[in-house]
């Protein structure tokens, strides 16, 4: 990337072509092209970070349930409108390849610690972006992993 080129952002991993925060729109984006591959991160309820928009499952999942009633076990076999299933990070963080850059937004903002060791288990720093509107969130990230790059969203 040069400065002048534009980056090629999958938003959600790519929600035109595949499931919002999927699998398959992760191997959708890299198909595309893309640079990076935005996902939102929340924690089950006995928190394992997962890739979920919203605090409620309906949307996604057609299950009428908050995602932190959810435990890991159960909420990564639920179906996710569209095929698949609904990935924790670390299968995403796997999922990436080579050349995929990643933005991640943390929704909830007690997730942060979580979402920074996944990053450091797969060795993915200097390829992680790490965003949040919870300023605790961002604090974490810039206290304790100083080598990620972070942005606080507003």
């Amino acid at each position: 990337m040069t400065r002048g080129s534009p980056l090629i952002i999958a938003h959600r991993t790519c929600p035109r072509d595949a499931p919002e925060n999927s699998l398959t729109g992760i191997a959708m984006a890299r198909t595309l092209g893309a640079d990076v591959v935005e996902i939102d991160v929340r924690r089950t309820s006995d928190g394992v970070p997962v890739l979920l928009h919203d605090r409620w499952l309906l949307r996604t999942t057609w299950r009428p349930l908050r995602l932190r009633w959810v435990t890991a076990r159960r909420v990564t076999r639920m179906g996710l409108r569209g095929g698949g299933t609904v990935p924790t990070l670390a299968e995403v963080l796997d999922a990436l390849g080579p050349e995929l850059k990643v933005a991640i937004d943390v929704k909830d903002g007690g997730a942060g610690d979580a979402v920074i060791s996944e990053v450091r288990n797969q060795q993915l720093e200097a390829r992680t972006l790490f965003w949040s509107q919870h300023e605790s969130a961002v604090r974490t990230a810039v206290t304790t992993a100083p080598e990620l790059e972070t942005s606080l969203l507003r």
